[in-house]
């Protein structure tokens, strides 16, 4: 009788664990649905969101190229270190991490050849992948605007 209570008892929390993660995945991907463009020094461009398991895995990784007025959003649940890579990618990109619209880190051309892993230093809720050289003029603290 001890046995099965324990096994239910684990049951139910790698039940709840399950119902938890899927909610938040949930509550992930369908945050920044209405996002279609971002503003940022004074250039508009139109985003591509990682709306997707898959895409938020992948990124920009396996393209050739991006086009010169576009960049990839990945929205998060709540603000964190999100860290990023190069993995599979054959461009290089400017990234930027933003908070409360503000840029809060940035990692300016970065080449697909790097492979080390990009950590923010500080917590963001949105990561931005840019073309590289997009956020030349751009600087710690600058706005980003969103919009529809």
């Amino acid at each position: 009788m001890i046995l099965f209570l324990v096994v239910l008892f684990i049951a139910l929390c790698i039940a709840t664990f399950l119902i938890v993660k899927s909610e938040q995945m949930r509550r992930l991907l369908s945050l920044g649905e209405d996002i279609w463009s971002v503003t940022v020094g004074g250039k508009v461009y139109s985003l591509d969101r990682a709306d997707t398991v898959e895409k938020l895995a992948l990124g920009l990784g396996k393209r050739d190229s991006l086009c010169e007025t576009c960049a990839m959003i990945f929205v998060f649940d709540e603000a964190g270190v999100y860290s990023f890579w190069m993995k599979d990618m054959r461009f290089p990109i400017d990234i930027a991490w933003i908070l409360d619209g503000r840029i809060v880190h940035l990692e300016r051309r970065v080449s697909p050849e790097r492979r080390e892993i990009f950590h923010p230093t500080s917590k963001a809720s949105t990561v931005l992948e840019f073309n590289a050289g997009s956020l030349d003029s751009v600087q710690l603290s600058d706005r980003v605007i969103f919009s529809p």
